[in-house]
């Protein structure tokens, strides 16, 4: 049992069924019979291949969430595409905004396109069940890896939007707010979160430069991230 395993299936009860044999449809069919919730994540329309698409199940439980992981989503020229997580922090832009200013594009250690698309399918099975409450019947809901990975460029995409340009990638520092990254001091590395003006008064007090809280390269976030270099370099 290795460590990625462990991690990821912790506490599952599991059956191997083979999908394309005739005899697995009568486990399917009990399986879903009285099952509340059905997540699937094949290529879109494999599963309506192998006859356990959404239509098909619902017929023998019609109050079935049915869930739906894809890369690409379920309709598109990319509708059939495999999607994995490296892959889609490359295209989706994270890996662009990742990484040392003059350094390669890089990737988050961990797969977390794949776990943000698990967190938006449990919220999207949960209004799904909200919804079942009031109606008596489930739906199918469909999530993406590369729609979930674009809506993590968050204020950095509405940035290039704006501007019409490409992030650049900051490192360890923040796009727009400064000063807000990891420093070195003298025995370990450390970060400085300066996320309002009473912080970044409090931290000219502190080390003993008063006169950059009225200092007009300082005076307020947007002076101070077109002064970045002056500031972050002292």
């Amino acid at each position: 049992v290795s460590a990625y395993v462990s991690c990821a299936n912790r506490s599952k009860r599991s059956i191997c069924i083979d999908l394309h044999k005739a005899e697995s449809a009568e486990v399917i069919r009990a399986l879903v019979a009285d099952a509340d919730i059905l997540i699937e994540n094949f290529r879109t329309g494999t599963a309506e291949r192998l006859g356990v698409g959404y239509t098909e199940l619902s017929a023998i439980n019609p109050k079935l969430i049915y869930c739906s992981i894809t890369g690409y989503g379920r309709e598109g020229p990319a509708a059939k595409r495999a999607g994995y997580d490296y892959a889609v922090q490359a295209e989706g832009g994270l890996m662009s905004i990742t990484g040392s200013r003059d350094g390669a594009p890089n990737k988050v250690a961990v797969a977390v396109v794949d776990l943000a698309a698990g967190q938006n399918a449990t919220i999207a099975v949960l209004a799904a069940l909200q919804q079942r409450h009031r109606t008596g019947r489930g739906q199918h809901v469909s999530i993406s890896l590369f729609d979930t990975q674009l809506s993590w460029l968050a204020n950095i995409g509405a940035g290039v939007l704006f501007t019409g340009q490409d992030a650049p990638r900051f490192g360890n520092e923040h796009a727009s707010i400064v000063p807000y990254q990891s420093f070195s001091a003298s025995d370990q590395q450390f970060v400085l979160t300066v996320g309002n003006e009473k912080l970044w008064q409090a931290l000219c007090e502190t080390i003993k430069h008063p006169e950059w809280i009225s200092d007009p390269r300082f005076c307020n976030n947007s002076q101070r991230v077109i002064n970045r270099e002056t500031v972050t370099d002292y």
